[in-house]
């Protein structure tokens, strides 16, 4: 494919706006004395970085300098021209000290430090070889300078950052599901075998204690296997962004086949489950997502009701589409409401074991929807968490 011709008298894109005294006068006689002051510049900043900052102790000269010889020169060539491509280019080479200090293991306080040393060794230097302080306007231009040297190094050395922090919870995550992939195999497989063990104990005279001993330990491995996914789910919401894949979804089903994950725990207490939203109901939204909330809802509401409803009810508003979750448990205590959507942040678990990583996870997938997670509680009356996400383009 042919590559579009640019005009090259047209002027270059300015990234770093703002800097119009330095492209609409020129100020040689402070670009000379920069590049005259060249060498003594670099010598006195190098001393006073390596008496201040750590990190820059045991590189060598070359090491400390870096490109910044580079970055003077291309200051000089700024303040000498009023063309905007000298401006650019000072912009285009500056990213490069940041870039070199993230990989010699500073800080970002470190980089800002040995900056602001160079501001006031180059203001030094400059007044001194002028035999007079600079005018307003010279001031301001070699600050200006320095500001863009300063702003596009820190700007490179956070994006490095952001991208290793990036690498690194991704790397964390594919372990987590690793280890969550793995562990739910080998429980799985001892599963299976309490199973038959609690068939063939059932028959068994006597073996009352037993049977019980084997379905505590199969309630044992139902928590672990559900607080490894909620951990994962956790972790993976909280380290990445997942991408949100809006389609039309029917709530009703999506709901119906939430509610199968946990009809047996319900069933073992005693508990109904009731779907109060309207078989129509279709949303465009992200059915994983969307799951995620509903999911972990109703598995803090069955957890934690021993009797009792649990109602889902839904459907369409004039201000968006809406999910209730209701049950008739506990409830949640009014000093415990506002925290209880942050990860391990727990109230009372009411007997119950957990780590409060589900309504952590809701909430996230709740945010990713750009939806609104909100519950109303009392104590000994039941709560009402309520998923409010606005209409969007094709929603019914």
């Amino acid at each position: 494919m042919p590559h579009p011709i640019s005009d090259p008298t047209s002027p270059r894109p300015n990234p770093w706006p703002g800097l119009d005294v330095l492209q609409q006068r020129t100020f040689p006689e402070v670009a000379a004395v920069l590049r005259s002051q060249h060498d003594a510049i670099l010598r006195a900043w190098t001393e006073a970085v390596a008496s201040t900052i750590p990190a820059a102790r045991n590189l060598k000269d070359e090491e400390l300098e870096d490109h910044v010889p580079v970055i003077l020169h291309r200051l000089a060539d700024a303040l000498a021209s009023a063309s905007p491509d000298e401006t650019l280019k000072l912009a285009e080479v500056s990213p490069l000290q940041g870039i070199t200090r993230f990989r010699q293991n500073y800080d970002v306080q470190a980089v800002m430090t040995e900056d602001r040393l160079l501001r006031k060794v180059v203001i030094e230097h400059t007044e001194v070889a002028l035999g007079r302080p600079l005018i307003l306007p010279e001031h301001l231009a070699l600050n200006m300078g320095l500001d863009l040297m300063l702003q596009a190094s820190i700007v490179a050395f956070v994006n490095r950052q952001n991208e290793r922090l990036r690498e690194a919870a991704e790397t964390e995550v594919r372990y987590l599901s690793f280890l969550s992939h793995d562990m739910n195999n080998h429980l799985s497989s001892v599963s299976l075998w309490l199973n038959i063990l609690r068939q063939r104990l059932a028959d068994a005279p006597h073996a009352l204690e037993d049977v019980e001993a084997v379905d505590h330990a199969q309630r044992a491995i139902q928590s672990t296997v559900a607080g490894m996914r909620r951990l994962l789910e956790s972790e993976r919401l909280r380290k990445t962004t997942p991408e949100v894949k809006r389609t039309p979804v029917n709530l009703h089903l999506l709901v119906l086949s939430s509610c199968r994950l946990f009809k047996a725990e319900a069933d073992a207490k005693g508990m109904s489950l009731v779907v109060e939203i309207p078989p129509e109901t279709v949303a465009e939204t992200d059915p994983d997502l969307v799951n995620l909330v509903v999911q972990n809802l109703l598995g803090n509401a069955v957890k934690f009701s021993q009797s009792g409803t649990v109602r889902v009810t839904g459907g369409l508003t004039p201000d968006g589409w809406k999910v209730s979750v209701s049950d008739e448990g506990p409830g949640i205590a009014s000093e415990h409401l506002g925290y209880i959507f942050e990860a391990f942040r727990r109230g009372d678990m009411h007997g119950q074991s957990g780590v409060g990583l589900g309504l952590a996870v809701a909430s996230r997938a709740a945010n990713l929807l750009g939806a609104e997670l909100t519950v109303e509680s009392k104590l000994g009356a039941g709560s009402t968490f309520r998923i409010a996400f606005p209409t969007t383009p094709g929603t019914k």
